[in-house]
């Protein structure tokens, strides 16, 4: 029989964990013979099953953290927000065997009789996620969300990316069913109007507005829309409509 560290039996775990097994899926004396050792050897490093669940739930959480900033670097080639999103899940289809077990294992925490290491592989996810949740909160927001309201979809869509509660409401393989979901948080179309603007500084007075709305939303009231823009551009359009006659009276003169 050989030696082996406490890092040898949490490798084992996440090799478990890789292919789709979660610890307390795994025998430690049938784990053992793969590691021609003694069970013996298991409690010089481990108080019990629950000390080596949390170790091997530490060990993960920081690996995939590191992989999730790895996502969230490379994505940010994108200046288009919706694209960035979309990036994580992409990157997602590559985790996804692996983050099953842990996801399903997570969610006994909450249970009134949580198993054995649930605690650990929930601390662990939470972990994991932090990176792809504050990206996403930035991205959304950026796409017209209010902070609070940004916040709140970044959680509901990060089970979309297999870092979140259960499995993706959406097929991990269905890019076209996501962009339809993350239609129902932030605008997809955009619809640009040249609103002319009355009494203002002139006939020939235009306010460019932009409308953000999600597609297939109802018609844009234009005149409601220049009703808004005297209100709020009126007075700088004057100051600028005068200093202009103020200029050419002088160069007149």
């Amino acid at each position: 029989m050989t030696k082996i560290d406490r890092k040898a039996w949490v490798n084992a775990a996440l090799d478990g964990v890789r292919a789709g097994k979660y610890p307390p899926e795994i025998v430690i004396k049938e784990l053992a013979a793969e590691l021609k050792v003694t069970s013996g050897s298991f409690y010089q490093h481990f108080d019990n099953a629950a000390d080596w669940y949390e170790a091997s739930m530490e060990e993960w959480g920081a690996e995939r953290q590191k992989s999730t900033r790895d996502v969230v670097h490379y994505a940010r080639q994108f200046r288009d927000r919706r694209e960035r999103i979309m990036s994580y899940r992409t990157a997602a289809k590559g985790n996804a065997v692996a983050d099953k077990p842990i996801r399903t294992w997570s969610a006994t925490a909450s249970a009134f009789s949580p198993g054995p290491g649930a605690a650990a592989a929930d601390a662990a996810l939470q972990t994991a996620r932090q990176p792809i949740l504050e990206a996403l909160e930035d991205d959304l927001t950026h796409l017209g969300l209010a902070p609070r309201k940004a916040g709140l979809a970044a959680r509901v869509l990060l089970r979309e990316f297999g870092l979140g509660p259960g499995d993706p409401s959406v097929p991990l393989d269905d890019d076209d069913g996501f962009a339809e979901l993350l239609d129902l948080f932030v605008p997809s179309k955009f619809e640009a109007l040249k609103v002319p603007v009355k009494d203002l500084a002139g006939s020939r007075a235009v306010a460019h507005i932009v409308v953000m709305q999600a597609e297939g939303g109802g018609p844009v009231d234009a005149g409601e829309l220049a009703e808004n823009a005297a209100k709020l551009f009126g007075p700088a359009l004057r100051t600028a409509a005068d200093l202009t006659a103020a200029e050419a009276d002088t160069a007149e003169g």
